[in-house]
């Protein structure tokens, strides 16, 4: 097989990979609910849509990571006066493949429940399961280099706790998470699969969101998330709900 069609098969591989993942998402939203109160992506109204920046992995081993940017939109289903709210969310990230930094898709999507515990006013937990999948890919930039590439899919199950604090117009709420998924993983050189791998992995973020009229704003803290090293990562969003 030639240079030139070594590039342009794993080009191709990861194009279908990431269209058949978009098409799962949306027909899994279509018939979930999710919650995020809890897990740093509050709702003010019944939707919601921000766009977001973390940090990703190179190849979902090394600890050198790269900035990845995404979107992501949420639907609630109940009111705020219900005692469990539900609502779905689908996100997706990329970083377009180049030869010196590698290509990143991460997408996903989950359901969830946020109960307000009325005792104590302000409290919230929130439990959620999701699916998603993270794609790397590298293309060497000279003709004697391999083209590599990696996909993790994985079942996240989480559960966190909200703590609103009024300040004038705006509500702040630092949240805490853990989370546990079972991933599945497959290496590929030159588009060919050298080695698979299946774990479970226990892993929690922190963070706290603010939200003020429409806006919601969040920063979190991540870490050991199926598919990336032991260290941790960054994330930020910034949108709107109504």
């Amino acid at each position: 097989m030639t240079r030139a069609l070594q590039t342009q098969t794993l080009r191709r591989n990861l194009q279908h990979t990431v269209a058949a993942t978009l098409a799962g998402l949306t027909l899994a939203v279509a018939n979930t609910a999710h919650a995020q109160r809890a897990l740093g992506l509050p709702f003010v109204g019944r939707n919601q849509f921000s766009v977001s920046v973390t940090e990703r992995s190179r190849d979902g081993i090394s600890t050198e990571k790269e900035a990845v940017f995404g979107v992501s939109y949420g639907r609630r289903f109940n009111g705020d006066d219900a005692p469990v709210q539900l609502s779905a969310m689908v996100r997706g990230a990329a970083r377009a493949l180049d030869a010196t930094e590698g290509g990143i898709f991460d997408g996903g999507v989950a359901v969830a429940a946020t109960h307000s515990i009325r005792a104590i006013d302000g409290l919230s937990v929130t439990g959620a399961a999701g699916l998603s999948t993270m794609v790397w890919g590298k293309v060497g930039p000279n003709s004697e280099d391999v083209d590599r590439g990696r996909i993790v899919n994985s079942v996240p199950l989480s559960i966190g706790m909200a703590y609103d604090v009024r300040i004038g117009s705006a509500t702040f709420a630092p949240f805490v998470a853990t989370t546990h998924a079972y991933s599945r993983g497959r290496d590929y050189v030159n588009d060919e699969p050298i080695n698979s791998t299946s774990k479970w992995r226990l892993g929690h973020s922190s963070g706290v969101s603010v939200r003020f009229r429409e806006t919601v704003l969040s920063l979190s803290n991540v870490y050991r998330e199926s598919g990336m090293p032991n260290r941790n990562r960054v994330a930020f969003s910034a949108g709107m709900s109504w």
